[in-house]
């Protein structure tokens, strides 16, 4: 799965990774387990490593047991790249809405992100109450550029989160809430979203470019998370 350089596994444990240490508080031991693979973004975010292409992406070592979708080759990224600023293969789609289907898994989200959207000045966008379907599991990959455009954008709320009562329900609450803040954060940003499976472009939340389907390849690109949850 992983035989191509586009691909490095990271781990966010310091028994298996001796780059993270736990000297920082809000990605050593309890909070590091809640932030799932948004630790490793931290890292690399206050660690910025050296891209040859310019892009960074993440996935899991279980991505196939959910998506089919894998990269060709590198030149493949950089194609589908173009006119985008997100490559994402963990598209769901769901009979109720992104906001309950997320209160329905983890009940109790929606006032979490109400509170700390609001502690920072900010408001849940109105495409989050009305789409049907979204970006999951973290398996997207971006622009070195936009990445820390995201990293910047939910950073300063990093103190609120990990304070919040709401993450006392279970161990990975903060990674299920981070996953719906990347998405109120398209909306918010109005970035374009490639669907790689269909091709397709997404802008808020809504279809931009339909393209013919991406014929699936050999490689899945990205940073090593184990988290399984939506």
């Amino acid at each position: 799965l992983f035989e191509m350089p586009a691909y490095r596994g990271f781990r966010v444990e310091p028994e298996v990774n001796p780059q993270i240490v736990d000297s920082d508080k809000w990605t050593s031991g309890w909070a590091r387990k809640q932030l799932c693979e948004f630790a490793a973004m931290l890292w690399f975010y206050r660690n910025p490593p050296g891209l040859p292409h310019g892009w960074i992406g993440f996935t899991s070592y279980r991505q196939l047991d959910k998506f089919s979708w894998q990269f060709q080759d590198i030149s493949q990224i950089n194609q589908l790249l173009v006119g985008t600023d997100f490559l994402a293969w963990g598209r769901r789609s769901f009979d109720i809405s992104l906001c309950v289907q997320a209160e329905i898994s983890h009940s109790g989200i929606q006032d979490c992100i109400t509170r700390l959207m609001i502690r920072h000045g900010q408001s849940v966008p109105v495409e989050y109450f009305n789409d049907r379907s979204g970006f999951f599991c973290s398996y997207w990959l971006c622009r070195w550029s936009v990445f820390m455009e995201w990293m910047k954008w939910w950073e300063p709320m990093l103190s609120s989160l990990l304070e919040d009562k709401w993450l006392l329900t279970y161990e990975r609450a903060a990674g299920a809430l981070l996953e719906r803040l990347w998405i109120l954060w398209t909306y918010l940003s109005g970035v374009k979203v490639r669907d790689c499976q269909s091709g397709d472009i997404f802008t808020c939340g809504k279809r931009q470019t339909p393209r013919a389907a991406q014929e699936p390849g050999i490689l899945t690109s990205g940073v090593d998370s184990d988290r399984s949850e939506e």
